[in-house]
């Protein structure tokens, strides 16, 4: 009977939250303002190229090694890319800083697929909101943490996180712009590497799919960037960050049913696009010295794949646009 009542009340918080949530949505360019890209603005010429992402383009991606490798000026390549950063977070940071992002020249996203999946909400209060009511009930029987299981039941931090963000926006109107970071945006991993276990484990990047789908809300806002970067006159090339070889070939084997969905809506949303890069683009006997965990790249890493960047990248704006293939193939 207890059992049955504490259901009920976790269903019920699940239900108000759902829609309390998509009575917040209109307000989501508030919710995700902040000043922390700002710092292009102290840039004495804009960037001739942006690299946006999440933290496979953050820890994988350092704009210094690209620029020099170049022969571009200080400031030219930056790295705008965070952990967990998602394509409409990124959109709204193109949209912020559009007086200088817009006279870019290049603008490469780095894609790994699981940052497309409806899974991928819980790393943000805003979009954990948009939980339809079969998930919210699923995290509820199945919680990760207790995190999740707050997410699924009551909202928990998520509702009352997203409505401090909306309530103090104005505050944050008025907040100083940073300073240029080091390595204008780029960060390095460092220390042992660990976790190399979870290559075998890929579908749980996904969560239960179909239980979450790739994310139809994310593919909207990645279509939106592309074509505001393609309205400003610059080119949009995705790039696909190196993994561990058996990270890949987990992917082969276990999520050829997600990659497929994962393309089809790829192709739907951005239509034709150049794509460059690869997951098997580290040799195997170099996984040690280059990966942090089995897809972070360490600073050794970080160079590597930046140089590769720089040696391919004219060759990758050469290419025409064309439809984007299965995501293993490249």
């Amino acid at each position: 009977m207890l059992f049955s009542k504490i259901i009920l009340l976790f269903s019920f918080a699940a239900i108000t939250v759902h829609f309390a949530g998509r009575l917040l949505w209109p307000y989501e360019a508030k919710y995700y303002f902040n000043r922390r890209e700002s710092w292009v603005e102290r840039l004495q010429t804009p960037p001739e190229i942006v690299f946006m992402g999440s933290s496979t383009l953050l820890y994988g991606v350092s704009p210094s090694v690209i620029q020099k490798q170049l022969g571009l000026h200080d400031g030219a390549v930056i790295n705008l890319s965070l952990d967990a950063r998602s394509p409409i977070a990124s959109y709204y940071v193109w949209e912020r800083e559009n007086p200088t992002l817009s006279k870019a020249k290049i603008v490469v996203y780095g894609l790994d697929p699981w940052i497309l999946s409806e899974n991928f909400f819980s790393t943000d209060e805003f979009t954990s909101l948009r939980y339809s009511l079969r998930q919210a009930i699923y995290q509820l029987a199945h919680p990760a943490s207790l995190r999740h299981l707050n997410i699924a039941a009551f909202g928990g931090p998520a509702l009352l996180t997203a409505l401090h963000d909306l309530q103090t926006y104005h505050a944050r109107i008025d907040q100083p712009i940073p300073p240029i970071p080091p390595d204008y945006g780029g960060k390095n991993l460092s220390g042992w590497p660990t976790n190399f276990s979870d290559a075998f484990h890929i579908r749980k990047y996904f969560g239960s799919y179909p239980t979450y789908q790739i994310s139809d809300l994310y593919l909207e806002g990645f279509a939106e960037l592309k074509r505001r970067v393609e309205a400003s006159g610059a080119i949009f090339i995705l790039l696909l960050p190196p993994k561990r070889p058996k990270w890949s070939e987990s992917y082969r084997l276990n999520c050829a049913d997600i990659d497929s969905d994962v393309v089809a809506k790829l192709n739907k949303y951005l239509g034709p696009t150049r794509v460059f890069g690869s997951f098997d683009l580290v040799p195997p006997a170099m996984q040690p010295q280059y990966f942090q965990d089995d897809f972070h790249l360490g600073e050794s890493g970080q160079r590597f794949f930046s140089q590769w960047i720089a040696d391919h990248l004219k060759e990758a704006i050469a290419k025409p646009p064309e439809k984007i293939r299965p995501l293993a193939s490249y």
